[in-house]
């Protein structure tokens, strides 16, 4: 299986400025970038249900004419984690967003899938093929081949 990553690069974080570190991937599907964003931050400190809490609040205030589906804890693969599935609009267009987040230690792993609303079920096992097959350095070596 091939993995992405970016690995050999660091770069300052000014006083004042946060590491929000971000993967993506994306696919092409009838004209639209379906993709699924990893996003790594620091807790600061807070327990997974106040940050979820504070980003469900957070939701409300960016996003227009939000609808919350689902708010729960879940399991993807072997990782535990906090879920959130919502729809929104935006230019015309309806989106649907589901947000799997990860604590690990000091860290929060946000794993962001987005599809247009129409067609997000019949791509969900996209999202879940990506989070369950994630490695985390700390857990070992995977016994899958890194290719580069």
């Amino acid at each position: 299986m091939l993995y992405a990553g970016i690995s050999g690069v660091m770069i300052p974080v000014l006083p004042g400025w946060e590491d929000l570190s971000q993967l993506t991937l994306a696919a092409v599907c009838d004209g639209f970038r379906h993709n699924l964003v990893l996003t790594v931050r620091e807790s600061s400190e807070r327990s997974a249900k106040v940050f979820a809490e504070d980003h469900v609040a957070n939701l409300y205030v960016t996003l227009a004419d939000i609808s919350m589906n689902l708010e729960e804890p879940v399991a993807f693969g072997p990782h535990d984690g906090w879920l959130f599935d919502y729809e929104f609009t935006s230019n015309g267009n309806v989106f649907r967003q589901r947000q799997f987040f990860v604590f690990r230690g000091e860290r929060v792993y946000n794993f962001t899938y987005t599809d247009l609303s129409d067609r997000f079920e019949a791509n969900m096992e996209i999202m879940e093929q990506i989070i369950g097959g994630t490695r985390f350095a700390e857990d070992g070596p995977s016994h899958d081949r890194f290719e580069v």
